[in-house]
């Protein structure tokens, strides 16, 4: 799944305020649908890039009180945008999450997005000369072998 559009100025980092606002925007009537961050899984580090990914699932819903001739179909027609859109994974919610929110069960889906933050990179000392290791005290743990003597 693509990560939504990098912030400018950056190399690949996308805010979660950003990934949220390119969803909110695909959709139609946003302003009578809720957003709910339901999930956040780790995807781990790119080192090469100092990035730290990961996956926030977003539950769709209708608003708290969409007008009565809106309902389930502005649910209905985000879904369809999303699938039309092809590039995210979408599935239906656990029933355990309406009696997490209180809220009785309705038309909903849940949706991934791709998040990214830079890690700031460690101060290193630069290296001046070759690596110098003082190996004398291995000298004194292994007893020296003498050429006369048999093993």
């Amino acid at each position: 799944m693509p990560p939504a559009t990098p912030d400018p100025g950056t190399t690949g980092a996308v805010s979660p305020a950003a990934a949220l606002a390119e969803l909110r925007d695909g959709l139609p009537h946003p302003d009578l649908l809720r957003f709910d961050v339901v999930g956040l899984v780790p995807l781990g580090l790119q080192p090469d890039r100092n990035l730290s990914r990961a996956r926030l699932r977003v539950l769709v819903s209708a608003a708290a009180d969409p007008p009565p001739d809106a309902g389930d179909s502005t649910v209905v027609d985000a879904l369809h945008a999303i699938q039309l859109q092809g590039n995210r994974p979408v599935a239906s919610p656990d029933a355990l999450w309406w009696q997490l929110f209180g809220r009785s069960p309705q038309a909903a889906f849940v949706v991934d997005l791709d998040v990214a933050a830079l890690m700031p990179l460690r101060d290193v000392p630069i290296v001046r000369h070759p690596l110098e290791a003082d190996l004398s005290h291995l000298a004194r743990a292994v007893p020296p072998v003498r050429s006369d003597q048999k093993e």
